[in-house]
């Protein structure tokens, strides 16, 4: 089995990752290349990319921010609340809100703003409660993030 094949079989749908990620599965930043310009694989940010014909999820995108960039960032306030099953407000636009927080002011990548998305990244930074241990594990789609504990996605 070819190393493409091998991990479009382990890339969840959704997902997106970044050339680190796929050096470790044996991708070589030219070969990546190589997969985007014969359209396997789509560019969505500097060395950052989804299976070609994927719809792109907050959740992978979130994953690929706190799990291969390692940015101090996760899900906060109301869209924790509502992952914790406690969200009540109606949405009336298509197009949902994902609050992320981060206890460093770090720039996040711009390509995020860039990319067509059903959904919008609001990034804010705190420093008030700054320790990981108010936050929790959340799984969707084979995807693992953390969010803020329901004490804290309340404060």
């Amino acid at each position: 089995m070819s190393k493409i094949n091998q991990i479009l079989l382990e890339w969840i749908p959704g997902d997106v990752h970044c050339l680190t990620w796929m050096k470790e599965r044996g991708i070589e930043q030219r070969l990546a290349y190589k997969y985007f310009e014969t359209k396997v694989l789509h560019k969505i940010g500097p060395g950052v990319f989804s299976r070609a014909q994927d719809k792109i999820e907050w959740i992978g995108i979130v994953r690929l921010l706190q799990e291969e960039l390692k940015l101090p960032v996760h899900v906060s306030g109301k869209s924790a609340l509502e992952l914790h099953g406690l969200g009540h407000y109606a949405t009336l636009n298509s197009r949902r809100e994902i609050n992320l927080l981060s206890y460093e002011s770090k720039s996040y990548p711009r390509w995020i703003s860039k990319i067509e998305k059903g959904f919008e990244l609001k990034f804010e930074s705190s420093n008030t409660f700054p320790h990981e241990e108010f936050l929790t594990d959340y799984e969707e789609r084979g995807m693992k993030i953390k969010i803020s504990s329901r004490e804290l996605a309340v404060l």
